[in-house]
């Protein structure tokens, strides 16, 4: 009773400063580490090339903030297939394939 009663006041607390609480078992916390490791770090990493393509075309990077927070609340909002956008989306593979051309020309190590 006590253990349930300090899980409910730990998950009020949660909910109060904005959080979401979650009941975990044992078993399953290195997954969970590894799900927030990608969720955290993946980003970054596409971010990071991201910022790469943008300053070879010539474009500041803080032009993809309001892209990347739409994305980002579509991807919750909607569940990340479903948010996904632009010519992969529709299948436009000349596009695609005239994308790549321009980031092995303008970075050929990505």
């Amino acid at each position: 009773a006590r253990e349930d009663y300090l899980a409910d006041r730990l998950f009020e607390l949660a909910t109060s400063i904005g959080m979401h609480g979650f009941e975990l078992d044992d078993s399953d916390k290195a997954l969970y580490h590894a799900a927030a490791a990608a969720a955290a770090n993946f980003p970054l990493a596409a971010l990071a090339m991201s910022r790469n393509l943008f300053e070879a075309a010539g474009v500041p990077f803080d032009a993809a903030g309001p892209l990347v927070e739409a994305i980002v609340a579509n991807a919750f909002e909607m569940g990340p297939a479903d948010a996904l956008t632009g010519p992969i989306a529709r299948g436009d593979v000349g596009t695609v394939a005239a994308q790549l051309a321009a980031i092995r020309d303008a970075a050929p190590d990505l």
